[in-house]
């Protein structure tokens, strides 16, 4: 009777678990591409490419400001948000998913990029870590791509971060619950 409450109560707290970390906040979850370009303007094609295997689905263009406001307003990533910019539909031939769109009229600073991927919404990451970053400028001169590319894989994860720490505290949180339920089961069984 007392092994059988000690299974039940480990066999709850796993669940709990499991489910946190099924249910967890989309910012984690990223697809990895490249960019035939890592800085435009308006109006410049640009392709983007990933090897990963994903449906396909439409793209989104957020500034990096309006990514974090997202993510405080909603606890995650929400796809087709009135700030985003749809640059199309991610499309793939054999191994290869592909995107080539045009930089919208926006105004100039960074961008990330998200996917739509049946009902969750997924960050695009850089192949080599980091989210992938499109800075947009609206001057005639435009930095060399390898510059730029070396400093967006250098920027900070933000919502990886939080994200992190978010099921870091509910992996925590499990485990204290898992600890305190068998204390009181031992200490029943002791009776």
């Amino acid at each position: 009777m007392f092994i059988a409450k000690v299974v039940k109560g480990i066999g709850a707290v796993g669940l709990a678990v499991a489910l946190s970390l099924i249910f967890a906040p989309s910012t984690l979850a990223a697809v990895w591409a490249t960019l035939s370009q890592a800085t435009g303007q308006p109006g410049d094609a640009i392709l983007l490419t990933t090897e990963q295997w994903v449906a396909a689905g439409p793209v989104y263009l957020v500034s990096t400001g309006d990514f974090q406001a997202e993510i405080a307003k909603f606890g995650g990533q929400v796809c087709g948000a009135a700030e985003q910019h749809n640059l199309g539909k991610l499309t793939r031939r054999g191994d290869t998913g592909h995107l080539s769109f045009r930089v919208p009229d926006v105004p100039p600073g960074d961008y990330y990029f998200e996917l739509q991927v049946q009902t969750q919404c997924w960050r695009v990451g850089a192949s080599r870590g980091g989210p992938l970053v499109l800075s947009v400028t609206n001057h005639a001169i435009v930095p060399a791509p390898s510059t730029t590319v070396a400093a967006a894989a250098q920027r900070p994860q933000p919502a990886g971060v939080v994200g992190s720490l978010v099921l870091l505290a509910m992996a925590a949180a499990a485990l204290l619950g898992a600890v305190v339920t068998m204390v009181v089961i031992v200490r029943r069984g002791a009776r």
